[in-house]
């Protein structure tokens, strides 16, 4: 009797111990899933609307656009509202609100870049990013923003997923992660209808930025920014 309760005991355990495992294994394969996604194939039903909203969105090089920046790093946040303005040779962005400083605009052309701030400072650097990390310690990837609030990826190496209408969900690439929240739908110049990021959600990963958090006055590498726009011509 006494052999044949341990049997069952042993037996009960060992599908306990399956269960579980099998239960771990599924959500291991949904997170990995969800970190590391690949792009859909071309032959799904996403694969047309993608090519179009593709086409239509890589039309778009000129903006003037204006909305909301929050970030945070470490313990360290900030907000700020943002403008804008692109064309084929400068970069015009002002960045207004809590940020410690008031009112800041950066300009990029051929030459480099140039920051100014309310209290008169000005800075030189080689880019946007560059300016902005030394002054804010906010190092926003303006090189892949440009594509990201296009709905499109920055490089073809990107790990991306799309939605059922061909738009972007989420896309892994030169160390950042990147999630497409909302869209809105815009008119350009000539007059055509395409789909554009509304808000997103960009994340550092790690290695991927240095930066200083000063009120623990040490090394921090998360870096986090979340965009919405709420104006677009």
């Amino acid at each position: 009797m006494k052999a044949g309760i341990s049997k069952c005991i042993t037996r009960a355990l060992l599908l306990v111990s399956l269960i579980s495992l099998s239960a771990c294994s599924t959500i291991q394969s949904s997170y990995n899933d969800y970190v590391k996604p690949k792009i859909k194939s071309w032959t799904d039903a996403s694969a047309k609307p993608w090519a179009e909203h593709k086409a239509a969105a890589e039309k778009l090089q000129q903006w003037n656009l204006s909305g909301k920046l929050a970030v945070k790093t470490g313990n360290e946040g900030g907000q700020a509202r943002l403008r804008w303005q692109r064309d084929a040779q400068t970069q015009h962005i002002e960045l207004a609100g809590p940020i410690g400083t008031g009112r800041v605009v950066l300009d990029e052309g051929p030459s480099g870049a140039v920051l100014k701030d309310t209290a008169g400072q000005v800075q030189n650097g080689p880019d946007l990013q560059t300016l902005l990390q030394q002054r804010l310690g906010w190092p926003i990837p303006f090189s892949k923003l440009q594509y990201w609030v296009r709905g499109l990826p920055a490089s073809e190496a990107a790990l991306t997923t799309l939605n059922k209408q061909g738009q972007l969900l989420y896309s892994e690439e030169g160390g950042w992660q990147v999630k497409f929240l909302t869209y809105q739908s815009i008119t350009t110049a000539d007059q055509s209808t395409v789909q554009v990021p509304r808000v997103m959600e960009l994340t550092a990963l790690p290695g991927t930025v240095s930066l200083v958090d000063p009120s623990m006055q040490q090394p921090v590498e998360d870096f986090f920014a979340r965009i919405v726009i709420s104006r677009w011509q």
